[in-house]
């Protein structure tokens, strides 16, 4: 467990009731950057374990950017993620996963999402269409979304977006296929992101 981004989101929600801030819902979404909250944005992934349970993880140091233009129906997205921050939960587990079985964490430090191709309904972001680096392969990937919503953030005082995003790979597209099919092929990504503009892209506010 990342101990710095546990104890940062505990802080915030303390703060968050101390002070009775009422959460305003389906805030109307406004255009211009935001950037993507390190402290509430993890990245998942599972997949089968042997046929006998589905194996679990996740990223925990992920940054990027949301250049969104919603009336336009139009955006951009790049989300860079730290391989090295994969985190099972176990130690011995996670030395495994960075090495030249799975993320070849010094040869490929990062795993990159860019996305151009929105679709946006009723100021909602419904998918996201780009492409996935990892491993030094790039292939087209759909992330569809769910439970997007944008508000005015509570304690931060600026527009702040979020969602939950999902998308499945077969992991051996992109060169990683040890152990298939004893450790599964097909991947279920999620990536769980809350972005905020920058004080100085929301001027009025």
């Amino acid at each position: 467990m990342n101990i710095a981004k546990s104890l940062t989101a505990g802080l915030a929600g303390i703060a968050l009731l101390a002070a009775g801030s009422a959460i305003a819902e389906d805030a109307k979404p406004k255009a211009g950057t935001y950037q993507i909250d390190n402290t509430h944005t993890f990245a998942f992934f599972e997949l089968s374990h042997l046929g006998l349970s589905n194996f679990k993880g996740r990223f925990d140091d992920i940054e990027g950017t949301v250049d969104f233009h919603p009336d336009k129906g139009e955006g951009r997205v790049e989300v860079i993620i730290d391989a090295a921050s994969v985190n099972s939960g176990v130690a011995d587990l996670d030395k495994h996963l960075r090495n030249e079985d799975f993320f070849q964490v010094e040869k490929y430090p990062e795993i990159r999402f860019v996305g151009d191709a929105f679709e946006i309904s009723k100021g909602k972001v419904l998918a996201v269409s780009g492409e996935l680096t990892l491993l030094g392969v790039t292939r087209p990937v759909t992330l569809q979304f769910s439970n997007f919503n944008c508000i005015e953030h509570p304690m931060a005082r600026v527009p702040a977006c979020g969602g939950n995003a999902h998308t499945r790979i077969k992991r051996s597209d992109f060169g990683m296929d040890a152990y298939v099919p004893a450790v599964g092929d097909m991947v279920r990504l999620s990536i769980e992101v809350e972005a905020l503009q920058p004080k100085d892209e929301n001027k009025d506010g």
